[in-house]
């Protein structure tokens, strides 16, 4: 099991039902496909998980700091945009997690209970009962004996069951009204037709990652607009977050093949919900499952924009096949 690091493992938090960010992070080159585990189940073609022993989940490693730091989040009340707070209380975290993977020794012992009561505020004792805690925790939920090798998921025991259904889309009541390009849309189309002309001709992406900048920021923030006109209620955000990740999905990803968002539904589609969404953010369980729902607006929105020269009809029957699978991907995955 690999140790975290600090810059990798910010903590992410869950207040009033919004996602922990609007953007999905920069990248200074294209990121890899994770190497799949040689050992595979039937679930999804191409997308598998390892398949975990009975009593167990898969999760991805970004998660993995997030559930293993609960019990601070029981100890300190935190307000969402107290971050300098969180940051302060979390870092150590992943200190914590290391710790727990090396060989025990009185130094290194001494050593974290210091650290932790430096930077939580506790006294020696109870610094020296918090690590014993989650050094316990740790192992409780993620036993070295049983983790899979060669893959970015991890086997955690099961908690807590969690209500994940389908979205209802009775509780949107969304503006009929066509939201048509103004200027500052037609700015933007442009640019994605461009950056789109990029990928078919295989222009190497260090040509173009300026321009996807451009484009990401010009997309979240229009959609965003666009989804608040729309009065797409208390969702609103999460919508905005799960589709600016697939944006990053579609053009900041290595796959097999060219694609843009032009491209037919298939299994790029299903990659993005049960492997990327999954293994790159670390949110409620529940809002996964907003996912087909979001894509469905967000496609919405391109043709509404004109990016689309026809309705996404197709797109629109492949993510309600979709649903009905996904959702009962995610209850077998987090109950």
């Amino acid at each position: 099991m690999k140790k975290t690091h600090d810059k990798d493992q910010s903590p992410q938090t869950d207040a009033a039902k919004k996602p922990e960010s609007k953007k999905s992070p920069r990248k200074s080159s294209r990121v890899k496909k994770p190497a799949k585990s040689g050992k595979k189940t039937a679930r999804f073609a191409d997308y598998l998980y390892p398949e975990p022993p009975e009593g167990f989940v898969v999760i991805g490693t970004s998660q993995v700091i997030t559930e293993f730091a609960q019990p601070l989040l029981e100890k300190f009340p935190f307000r969402a945009d107290d971050i300098k707070k969180i940051n302060q209380v979390f870092s150590v975290v992943p200190e914590i997690w290391n710790y727990t993977l090396e060989p025990p020794s009185k130094k290194k012992e001494a050593d974290m209970v210091s650290l932790i009561s430096r930077r939580l505020g506790f006294d020696k004792k109870r610094a020296q009962d918090f690590l014993n805690m989650m050094t316990e925790r740790r192992e409780f939920l993620f036993p070295l004996a049983i983790q899979p090798q060669g893959t970015p998921f991890l086997f955690m025991r099961k908690q807590v069951c969690y209500l994940i259904d389908q979205f209802d889309y009775k509780t949107l009541d969304l503006v009929p009204e066509v939201l048509g390009p103004d200027s500052l849309d037609n700015e933007w189309v442009a640019q994605l037709r461009e950056l789109d002309l990029c990928i078919k001709k295989s222009v190497p992406y260090d040509k173009w990652e300026k321009l996807l900048n451009k484009v990401e920021d010009a997309v979240a923030g229009r959609f965003g607009d666009w989804l608040q006109k729309k009065n797409a209620g208390e969702y609103e955000e999460d919508f905005l977050f799960i589709s600016t990740m697939y944006l990053e999905f579609i053009y900041a990803y290595e796959h097999e093949a060219p694609i843009t968002l032009t491209h037919e539904p298939g299994k790029y589609i299903v990659g993005f919900c049960v492997d990327f969404l999954l293994r790159k953010t670390s949110i409620p369980a529940w809002k996964y499952a907003l996912a087909p729902a979001s894509l469905k607006l967000f496609y919405t929105f391109l043709y509404e924009k004109e990016y689309l020269s026809e309705p996404p009809d197709h797109m629109f029957q492949f993510l309600d096949s979709l649903d009905p699978l996904y959702v009962e991907l995610l209850k077998e995955e987090f109950s």
